[in-house]
């Protein structure tokens, strides 16, 4: 397992390498350059050890629409979750 801070710092390497990953007219993402930085990342991360997957996770924060014991978003339904001091009562 990588650490966070040692994978950001693989990861803004090997797009720095290639000069960005935007295109300078376009301003959006050049999927070639995104593809040629993920395969120096992933050649820079297996100088070591070789790994057999890299992960990129994500969280997503979505606004949901609360009605009766649901939730919706995006086209998601699911049950409202049950009110917890774990959480904050803003998110229940």
């Amino acid at each position: 397992m990588i650490l966070a801070h040692l994978l950001k710092g693989c990861c803004n390497s090997s797009i720095s390498l290639i000069g960005g990953i935007y295109s300078p007219s376009t301003g959006l993402i050049d999927t070639k350059k995104y593809e040629y930085a993920l395969f120096k990342f992933v050649k820079s991360v297996n100088q070591t050890e070789n790994y057999s997957a890299i992960l990129f996770p994500s969280f997503v924060l979505k606004q949901a629409k609360l009605k009766g014991k649901y939730a919706h978003w995006d086209g998601v339904k699911r049950k409202k979750i049950v009110e917890s001091n774990f959480l904050d009562k803003s998110f229940v």
